[in-house]
């Protein structure tokens, strides 16, 4: 099965064809990079991750960050089954997890930083 032929995005604003994996990660890119609120009458779509740069790092913290981008990525990337989330940094700045996931047998991790 070549996954770069299932899937195919395009970029609107470049008209980029994005294929396979660069579809899949450009679309966990945009979930979450979308704040709460942004989308017209979807506030449910989108992350509320920001709440927590201010937070203390710590496991309760980076347990509940770990939570919402499983969450997220369960309920608004159809196309992928996550296997895991890692909080690896945190900070007032920024938010780093790594996002281990399986499409069709196809493994691959994905780090994705996530900044304010």
């Amino acid at each position: 099965m070549d996954i770069e032929k299932l899937f195919s995005d395009i970029n609107p604003k470049t008209l980029e064809i994005r294929d396979g994996f660069k579809a899949i990660e450009s679309q966990m890119g945009n979930v979450l990079g979308i704040s709460r609120y942004q989308i017209p009458g979807r506030p449910e779509f989108a992350t509320d991750i920001y709440k927590y740069l201010h937070e203390p790092d710590d496991i309760i913290t980076r347990g509940s960050i770990e939570t919402e981008v499983e969450q997220l990525l369960a309920n608004y990337v159809d196309r992928i089954i996550v296997e895991s989330v890692i909080c690896n940094h945190l900070s007032s700045q920024m938010v780093s997890v790594d996002i281990s996931y399986t499409y069709k047998q196809i493994s691959r991790t994905k780090s994705f930083q996530i900044k304010r």
